[in-house]
């Protein structure tokens, strides 16, 4: 995916060619390895976490050329990477779900709290919503489409797992369709689009809500009103907890 190729194109210029690239395979040790993993510690401040994903990625990389005959063992499988750490989540309780809910009401973000909140959408997931993934009269919606960033762009595609696709229903959530029914009739009423291929979440001029635009908005909405931090990720984990 689009999104993995940034992630591994951004570990391998921004760190692992300015401190290995120079070293021949032959001479790529443990020591070196470990010292790189020091180094993205140290100097760089990178999370136990962050270095384990370089380490991932040289590992691969590095299996691949002891597959292909280019150097006699992986140094990396001797090599000792960062325990993993176990990152503290943020959510919220009832009461404090509940003063965001009343906070939000007419908002423009009220429509993806709720998805957020309720059906643990993500936040690629809610932009990728179309009008024909959402069933008002039988109450279900389709996760089968996401937009994402990579880098300075916004990428449209297919969700990263099979199971990321799904139908969940919404016929319990009454004020969830209440609205979504108002969201549309204000589209109809504004003559912005609202086809079946239109997304749902727009701004103000008419085009796909930008991913960067709605988490930006969403923290200026939760600073404004006094509420405790959370990222708009964090009200997933509300709707799990």
């Amino acid at each position: 995916a689009d999104t993995t190729i940034n992630g591994y194109d951004s570990i391998i210029h921004n760190h692992i060619c300015p401190a290995l690239g120079k070293v021949r395979l032959a001479d790529l040790t443990p020591e070196l390895i470990n010292g790189y993993y020091q180094w993205l510690s140290e100097a760089k401040s990178l999370s136990s976490n962050t270095i384990r994903k370089h380490h991932i990625l040289l590992h691969t990389a590095l299996k691949s050329a002891f597959r292909q005959g280019v150097i006699p063992t992986n140094p990396v499988q001797r090599a000792t990477p960062p325990r993993a750490t176990t990152v503290e989540v943020s959510y919220y309780t009832p009461t404090r779900l509940a003063q965001l809910l009343q906070a939000v009401q007419g908002d423009p973000l009220e429509v993806p709290v709720w998805l957020a909140c309720f059906l643990g959408l993500r936040r690629s997931e809610i932009l990728g919503l179309r009008w024909r993934d959402v069933d008002l009269r039988s109450g279900q919606l389709c996760v089968r489409w996401v937009r994402t960033t990579v880098g300075s762009r916004v990428v449209e595609k297919t969700p990263k797992t099979f199971d990321s696709c799904r139908t969940l229903s919404i016929s319990a959530l009454a004020d969830l369709l209440d609205l979504l029914h108002n969201l549309q009739a204000k589209r109809i009423r504004d003559e912005m689009p609202c086809g079946l291929d239109d997304f749902l979440l727009l701004d103000a001029m008419g085009q796909p809500l930008h991913p960067n635009l709605m988490s930006t908005a969403f923290s200026a909405f939760i600073r404004r009103n006094d509420l405790p931090p959370i990222t708009f990720h964090g009200l997933r984990h509300t709707f799990a907890s």
